[in-house]
């Protein structure tokens, strides 16, 4: 394959977590939330190093703790936030190369779909009426 095409079949594999990960808007939003903007700073972890706690994380959008949890694993899965433990609370941080690879990703698949949505249906894929 050739340079344009192979980066064009890469961004197009699916990546199912990452998916996922996209298909609710609240788990989009809270990759994109800068701790050190919208976060109160803490005794126990760094907000930098360490992340958020994911009570703050809930408190935020004003979700329950079991909901932000399942977006917070989701998110986790997806590569999109690293977890780390301290005490009796979960901390997480994004992961900034994989956030910047998932933004590289939709960009490609959109230039790709408004180029073949440009370009109109492929001849060789038409149905014959």
């Amino acid at each position: 394959m050739d340079g344009f095409r192979g980066r064009c079949h890469d961004a197009c594999v699916l990546d199912v977590d990452l998916l996922k990960a996209s298909a609710n808007d609240r788990r989009q939003q809270i990759p994109a939330w800068r701790p050190e903007r919208y976060f109160p700073p803490r005794r126990d972890g760094d907000l930098i190093r360490d992340g958020v706690c994911s009570l703050f994380i809930a408190q935020k959008p004003g979700v329950s703790r079991p909901t932000c949890g399942a977006h917070l694993k989701i998110l986790a899965r997806a590569g999109l936030v690293r977890s780390k433990k301290i005490k009796q609370w979960v901390f997480y941080r994004r992961d900034e190369a994989r956030v910047a690879e998932a933004e590289h990703r939709r960009r490609l698949v959109t230039h790709r779909a408004g180029w073949i949505t440009a370009r109109g249906v492929p001849t060789g894929s038409r149905r014959n009426a």
